[in-house]
């Protein structure tokens, strides 16, 4: 619109749609606009009955333009009202993602919405260490998948104090028993920190060979071969009686360890282990070329 445009014009035009309406206010109106905008994302995102799939694209729609009239407060000097909003409609989201169909895809509003979160909290200037006390409550009772990858995506705006508070917050609540989301947070938490957090992370749970893997593959891809076959040695020893459907992967990058560092004797066995334990057409070719380096 330009300067020789009527303002009223686009104002009556906006008395059509309400969320239009919501994103003039909040530009104009700081406080005003800041309960419009509240107003709205009750409306949008909070969910009375059930939504489902038929209704999902009209829901997700309207969940992003209310979100959008955030942008309006970040704006225009009220970027720490638009951080509290944001806040409001991810627990609006978090209340209301069971009544939503699963075809709906809610973390990609949900990921919206903490992206200008973190605008607003830059903007805002907030306080790290209380940031990270509200992320961390959000996203370890995130039920949902609202908040996977969030402490990654919030570490730039949390700064180092933030991200040390984060870790204490972790660290005693995997103290007192980790469940999947704080292992997930925690294992996000370390990353920058160097493979030997990751790793220390993620060794705080073996209940499966698939995370004995992991490890493996943290420390190849940090060029710590030697040590991954240590590891992988040991799952294999700790995990190998079990019923484990990640045994055929464990096994599978033991014997590539195997083979890389030499071990040749070792890895024929092996191969002939995965082979006989499941048979397939990729086993079979695998421990041929084993037992080939062999010898045998």
């Amino acid at each position: 619109m330009s300067r020789h445009d009527d303002p009223g014009q686009l104002v009556r035009a906006a008395g059509h749609d309400r969320v239009l309406l919501a994103g003039l206010r909040s530009a104009a109106s700081g406080k005003d606009g800041a309960e419009t905008v509240r107003r709205e994302l009750d409306r949008a995102i909070f969910v009375s009955g059930f939504v489902d799939e038929d209704e999902a694209g009209t829901y997700l729609a309207g969940v992003d333009r209310a979100l959008e009239t955030l942008t309006g407060l970040i704006g225009s000097g009220h970027a720490a009202g638009a951080a509290e909003l944001a806040q409001h409609a991810l627990r609006l989201m978090h209340e209301s993602a069971e009544s939503v169909s699963y075809e709906c895809e809610l973390e990609e509003c949900a990921g919206f919405a903490q992206e200008l979160h973190r605008q607003a909290c830059l903007a805002a200037d907030v306080d790290r260490r209380a940031l990270a006390d509200w992320l961390f409550d959000a996203a370890a009772s995130d039920d949902y998948g609202l908040f996977q990858g969030a402490v990654t995506d919030y570490a730039q705006v949390l700064g180092e104090p933030g991200m040390a508070r984060l870790r204490e917050l972790i660290d005693a609540a995997m103290a007192a028993g980790g469940r999947y989301p704080l292992l997930q947070m925690a294992e996000q938490a370390a990353r920058p920190l160097g493979v030997d957090d990751v790793v220390d992370v993620l060794a705080t749970d073996l209940q499966a060979a698939r995370q004995y893997t992991r490890i493996c593959e943290e420390l190849i891809s940090a060029g710590r071969d030697q040590q991954a076959l240590g590891r992988a040695r040991r799952g294999l020893k700790e995990r190998g009686s079990e019923r484990d459907h990640g045994l055929g992967q464990l096994r599978v990058i033991t014997i590539s360890l195997c083979s890389r560092l030499g071990n040749t004797t070792e890895a024929a066995g092996l191969a002939w282990e995965e082979f006989a334990a499941a048979p397939s057409l990729e086993a079979c070719k695998r421990l041929c070329e084993h037992a080939t380096a062999e010898g045998t």
